[in-house]
C-alpha cells in the first residue's frame, strides 16, 4: 500500500495534499464544468469548501472544454472501420 501511496499523482483541490479518493459529492465551482473534484478527509471535515472555493484543475489551467465543439462520433467511427 505504500508503493502505491507514492505513486498518487492526484491531490486535494484545496490543500494541494497527495490524495485518490473521490468522496463527499464535491464538484467544481465553475458554473459550466460541474465535474467531480477530489477533496481529502481533513478538507472535507473542516468544510474548508465552504470558504474556498472547489475547482478542478482543468479549470484552473483555464481550459473552458464545454464551449469547444461536440466531436462528431459518429463519423469518427465510421473512419475506423
Amino acid at each position: 500500500e505504500e508503493e502505491l501511496n507514492k505513486d498518487v499523482e492526484s491531490y486535494c483541490c484545496l490543500c494541494k495534499k497527495p490524495w485518490a479518493m473521490y468522496r463527499g459529492q464535491f464538484k467544481c465551482a465553475e458554473p459550466l464544468c460541474k465535474v467531480p473534484v477530489i477533496v481529502c478527509f481533513e478538507c472535507a471535515d473542516a468544510k474548508v469548501n465552504l470558504t474556498k472555493p472547489t475547482y478542478c484543475p482543468l479549470c484552473i489551467e483555464g481550459y473552458e472544454l464545454r464551449q469547444l465543439a461536440v466531436p462528431n462520433v459518429v463519423e469518427l467511427k465510421r473512419k475506423l472501420f
